[in-house]
């Protein structure tokens, strides 16, 4: 039987010259890997709307989307997802950890050292060819 494909949004968000990482919390699946933040689409909703009421959700943070930077799809054992990632300006809030255990602020040269869940390591390896300051 073929598996369905999940839509799933993730945040690319740059601010100050560091991009944000977030750490998948223990209990969940793929727990305690790294990932860019977003999450499930839901029926009648844009990938767009998605990303930004799950930053709000799992952060509590007001963001912008940018523009689309990256689509893969990934077949996990028993799932298989569409990660469509955006690049996102943070415009406010303090970020308070809802679905996470902890994130990080860091340099494109240093996202590549962090373990990232499988679906996001495209992303992590197209970001060497994104410019910014």
């Amino acid at each position: 039987m073929e598996q369905s494909i999940i839509q799933v949004t993730a945040a690319v968000i740059i601010h100050k010259g560091k991009i944000l990482i977030a750490r998948r919390r223990r209990d969940q699946h793929m727990g305690l890997k790294w990932e860019f933040p977003g999450g499930k689409i839901k029926e009648n909703e844009i990938p767009e709307a998605c990303l930004i009421r799950e930053l709000f959700e799992e952060f509590s943070i007001k963001t912008r989307i940018r523009e689309l930077f990256h689509r893969n799809i990934h077949h996990y054992e028993k799932k298989s997802i569409e990660l469509i990632s955006f690049l996102v300006d943070y415009l406010s809030g303090e970020f308070v950890l809802r679905d996470h255990e902890e994130i990080r602020w860091v340099t494109r040269e240093e996202v590549a050292l962090y373990d990232f869940a499988d679906a996001d390591i495209p992303t992590v390896k197209k970001l060497s060819t994104l410019r910014f300051s």
